[in-house]
């Protein structure tokens, strides 16, 4: 069996394996792109980078704008203004037009009014309604193609995992949450089921089935596997690295050298990929994310502080990694500079080639 589905969410109850299967169809898709959606901030009292914009001083495209008021916090993403007006609603405030993507309908039920902020946490003012939230799209079926089933009802909730060939299971990042609309007898194997369930799942793109696929056996035997990919499958890249990641090698003693290949930092994912392969190895893990890099500088993760960082061809990262290259990321943009900043104030030496 290849994937295990590990039941985490039942309150009161330890986890347990409800299902295991040789395949699951749905996993793995290239989905197309969601279209923006249009929708209305009505009631604002802009501040900050919104307000500049409504002004005529600022850049239409906001990147993301986080709403925050109770209990929910969510993100709308790739937000562009398109106009405004006074609005009815209260003296003073203004109707905002503008388009967006990937907004959660956990803004439905919404509170009365909403705190907003852009991807840095700089304050953009209030609004106290938004209008236009898409309906989302249907559920995608998914199904388990030659399953043992220990469910005792028609609902799954689980989490998925990959089992490697030493019999690891190693998490995906992905879960399901459906019923079960049917069952038959599976063509790979006598007594195994091939079951069918209405979830929701976000599938990883097609691609990353190769990915997965590969780690099966263990890491990737050289270097630079990764650089064929990218920035979404070097996101994927970078998931399954930190989940195969071996807890039980101790890190390199303090004063190491570690030699980066740069060639192929051509935006902030590689350069997470170039880094945990210089630490760790090939398919090696040291970050995938700011948060996580600092975590992994202060220790239990393969290397020790303080440590030297030999970046070769550094200069690919100077041309790429830009204020602005990262627009489209919908993510503040992590430029060489940052993070050259970022190493050296928590003790790394960087010497650049």
């Amino acid at each position: 069996m290849r994937w295990t589905l590990l039941d985490e969410y039942t309150m009161g109850e330890p986890d347990r394996v409800v299902a295991r299967c040789l395949e699951i169809d749905g996993l793995f898709a290239d989905l197309p792109a969601a279209p923006a959606d249009r929708f209305t901030l009505l009631g604002c009292v802009p501040s900050g980078p919104l307000a500049d914009v409504l002004e005529g001083n600022g850049d239409p495209w906001l990147g993301n704008i986080t709403f925050e008021g109770e209990p929910w916090s969510e993100d709308l993403r790739d937000v562009t203004v398109l106009g405004h007006r006074a609005s009815t609603l209260a003296r003073g405030a203004v109707d905002i037009d503008v388009t967006g993507r990937e907004l959660s309908q956990a803004l439905s039920p919404r509170p009365d009014s909403w705190q907003l902020s852009d991807m840095s946490g700089n304050p953009m003012g209030t609004c106290s309604g938004l209008a236009g939230i898409p309906v989302p799209p249907p559920a995608i079926p998914v199904t388990l193609l030659g399953c043992q089933l220990d469910l005792p009802g028609k609902s799954l909730d689980a989490s998925i995992l990959s089992v490697t060939d030493d019999g690891r299971e190693v998490a995906v990042g992905r879960s399901m949450h459906g019923r079960i609309t049917s069952t038959r007898p599976s063509r790979l194997g006598l007594g195994l089921l091939d079951v069918t369930l209405d979830c929701g799942m976000r599938p990883m793109p097609a691609r990353a089935r190769e990915i997965w696929e590969g780690r099966r056996s263990g890491p990737p035997e050289r270097l630079g596997s990764w650089v064929q990919y990218d920035r979404l499958l070097r996101h994927e890249w970078l998931g399954a690295a930190l989940n195969h990641h071996r807890y039980d090698k101790p890190d390199n003693a303090p004063g190491a050298t570690y030699q980066l290949d740069g060639r192929h930092v051509t935006d902030i994912e590689g350069f997470y990929c170039a880094i945990g392969e210089a630490i760790n190895g090939p398919g090696g893990y040291f970050g995938w994310n700011l948060g996580a890099l600092d975590d992994c500088l202060r220790g239990s993760w393969g290397a020790r502080l303080p440590f030297t960082l030999v970046w070769h061809d550094s200069g690919t990262a100077r041309a790429h990694l830009v204020a602005g290259y990262d627009r489209l990321w919908l993510s503040p943009a992590h430029t060489f500079e940052y993070l050259l900043g970022m190493l050296h104030d928590t003790g790394a030496a960087v010497e650049l080639r």
